[in-house]
């Protein structure tokens, strides 16, 4: 039966034809949108569409109100309006013509109208030099269409500027010269003017660093036309210190070549043997003078920098960075190290060195977030031991500073503890594998969870006598429950029962007895699996003797009487102590095996093992493996081959859901 309604329809490109969205009137327009109508549209209607049969309009849902396309906005005229004047075409078809002019094209592709400017003949370039002069032609419309170059060319002429010119040159008080060419005498332009009179320039302020030089002009002559006709300079330099005993260097001073003698033996003096010793240098008066240098600081192997504090700071980001370089080919790197001198006052669990990470709070205040810790555990000569901390900083309310990671050295040597994590409820998380090759790994957690759905013991073993022993030992106890493998019986071995809430099912026997075929035969024992059992044999019967009084008598076989067992059999019997030895003398003479269809094979070989050819084979239907059972019996072609086994040929392959029980007893 087809649905009525259908939703989230995708049409994947396919067309709709002879559609129609639902037809509504004025009335039916007004109920939808009304949010008191029971029918309401809603926000959650939006783009829901009508047509309005009254109004004949198109209706589409807002989510608020209705859009309405009812045809009043349909194109009923165009006017075009160009700088010939105005053309009106009331039809609603126009056509549009762009046409170019001179030295204009137009081109159209698609959706895309081009406007271009033909070109002209004109070379793009620059025109004009100092030595040319550009000429341009230019037509109606505005466009060069032909440029060039006219060079200048002077011949011997004098060009002469009169005062009041365009170029004046004023030789002093006023007076107006004229520049003259005298191509015969090397092509020289010679300035003639007036005597003049000489007036020195004012006066120039300059800085100079101290180690600087400064050249001066010491003697100048000149002639009476104020021409200069000859000069001396002499150069002065300035000491790169001050010469004073109270003399220092002046502020914000570059220092290029120190070579004033009295700061190198000031230097020389610190750690000299001539010297006063523990001298110093003080550079600078405030806490903000700075002492920058371009190049690097090389300092003896020996020499210490003695602060109660150094701050490297840099306003970039990522900085400061530092770097501790070794250039040596040689196996060894750079060593950060911490020392810890106590004028013979060293105490266990002395604090070597700690390195901080500390950081603004919300509050805008610096606060420890992390720190790295280096202990003296143990100071004793010769027995020292040591240890690190790594701690972090932690919790809610209280916000404490707890250790995470705590490595320490031990009294047995080569032995390093380490300790991870804080208190129980810390959790420590390992990305990668965990190899562990101690000789004891304890775990102390109350519950243990692991993903992997096969756990493996004894990982080493190649063979099964190397894994003998492998299993699980529950607790430490004197006699815990242990699960072990036993290589020499190939089997696994508990020490402890068993106790299973559910169903037990196996493919194999227990003690002898296949559970699936033994068990469901004796139906009557069912509920009493636990019964003691005693045989008693005569030359005539067997007597099965049961402890809940249900007693059996089995006749033997003679040449009268068809029993099930022979006086033989009745021995063996009697003579088996326990499950096994009964199971094994059954066995003996007697076996039952199982044929299971396949749907293609119809002969089977089933191995007895009772070295003669004396066997009774009886074949019963089993259904499908006991479902549906008939337990008529069967005729086959029965052949025994050989003293070990019988061959059972079908007449037609048995299905794969139809087994045979197959019952074969030793003729003794």
């Amino acid at each position: 039966m087809a649905l009525k309604y259908l939703s989230n329809i995708d049409l994947g490109g396919l067309q709709i034809q002879n559609a129609k969205p639902y037809v509504i009137t004025n009335a039916d327009q007004t109920n939808l949108g009304d949010s008191n109508h029971a029918s309401y549209l809603g926000s959650s209607a939006e783009g829901q569409m009508y047509y309005n049969s009254q109004s004949d309009s198109f209706l589409i849902w807002k989510g608020t109100a209705w859009l309405a396309l009812d045809g009043a906005g349909d194109i009923t005229g165009v006017t075009l309006t160009a700088d010939s004047g105005n053309v009106s075409d009331a039809s609603g078809a126009v056509s549009f013509t762009i046409s170019g002019d001179t030295g204009i094209s137009t081109s159209a592709s698609g959706s895309t109208i081009e406007i271009d400017l033909d070109d002209t003949a004109v070379t793009a370039g620059t025109y004009g030099s100092s030595t040319s002069i550009p000429n341009f032609t230019v037509d109606q419309q505005g466009r060069i269409t032909d440029a060039g170059s006219n060079s200048i060319t002077v011949g011997n002429a004098t060009i002469t500027i009169a005062g009041g010119g365009d170029l004046e040159i004023n030789t002093g008080s006023g007076a107006n010269g004229a520049f003259t060419t005298n191509q015969s005498s090397n092509e020289t332009i010679t300035l003639d003017h007036s005597t003049v009179t000489r007036t020195n320039a004012s006066n120039e302020t300059t800085d100079v660093e101290f180690g600087e030089t400064i050249t001066g002009f010491t003697s100048i002559t000149s002639s009476t036309t104020g021409h200069i006709t000859g000069t001396q300079k002499t150069v002065y330099t300035l000491p790169s210190l001050g010469t004073g005993s109270g003399d220092a260097l002046a502020g914000n001073t570059v220092i290029d070549n120190v070579s004033n003698s009295r700061l190198l033996t000031a230097l020389a003096n610190l750690e000299s043997s001539g010297g006063t010793a523990n001298e110093e240098i003080a550079i600078g008066t405030d806490a903000g003078d700075t002492v920058a240098f371009t190049g690097a600081i090389k300092v003896n192997a020996s020499s210490s920098f003695l602060s109660s504090q150094f701050t490297f700071e840099d306003p970039t980001s990522g900085k400061p960075l530092v770097v501790l370089k070794n250039t040596n080919n040689d196996a060894a790197g750079s060593t950060l190290r911490f020392t810890k001198e106590t004028s013979n006052s060293a105490a266990d669990d002395d604090e070597i060195g700690q390195i901080e990470f500390k950081s603004d709070d919300s509050g805008n205040t610096q606060h420890l977030y992390a720190s790295i810790k280096g202990i003296a555990k143990d100071v004793t000569n010769n027995d020292e031991i040591g240890k690190v901390k790594i701690g972090v900083s932690t919790g809610h309310s209280t916000n404490s500073y707890q250790d995470g990671i705590v490595i320490e050295g031990h009294t047995i040597d080569d032995r390093v503890d380490v300790t991870i994590g804080n208190g129980t409820g810390s959790v420590t998380t390992i990305a990668g594998d965990l190899t562990v090759t101690g000789s004891t790994t304890t775990v102390n957690s109350t519950d243990v969870s692991i993903q992997d759905v096969n756990i493996t013991v004894a990982k080493g073993a190649t063979t099964s006598a190397n894994a003998n022993g492998a299993g699980i030992t529950f607790s430490n106890w004197a006699s815990a429950p242990v699960l072990s493998w036993d290589h020499s019986n190939t089997r696994l071995n508990v020490n402890k029962g068993f106790h299973v809430a559910g169903n037990i099912t196996t493919s194999g026997t227990v003690d002898g007895i296949d559970i699936a075929t033994d068990v469901a035969a004796n139906t009557n024992k069912v509920s009493n699996v636990t019964t003691d059992l005693s045989a008693t044999a005569s030359g005539t019967s067997l007597s099965v003797n049961s402890s809940d009084g249900a007693n059996a008598s089995l006749p033997a076989a003679d040449t009268n009487n068809w029993g099930v067992m022979t006086d033989e059999m009745f021995d063996d019997l009697a003579a088996a102590q326990n499950s096994t030895e009964v199971t094994t003398a059954i066995e003996t003479y007697t076996k039952i095996l199982t044929v299971t269809g396949n749907d293609s094979t119809a002969s089977f070989d089933l191995v007895h093992d009772f070295d003669t050819r004396y066997v009774a084979v009886e074949i019963l239907d089993f259904g499908n493996n006991g479902s549906g059972a008939t337990y008529a019996t069967v005729h086959a072609d029965v052949t025994r081959e050989a003293d070990t086994y019988v061959t059972i040929d079908f007449a037609v392959a048995p299905a794969s859901t139809q087994d045979y029980k197959v019952m074969l007893r030793k003729i003794v």
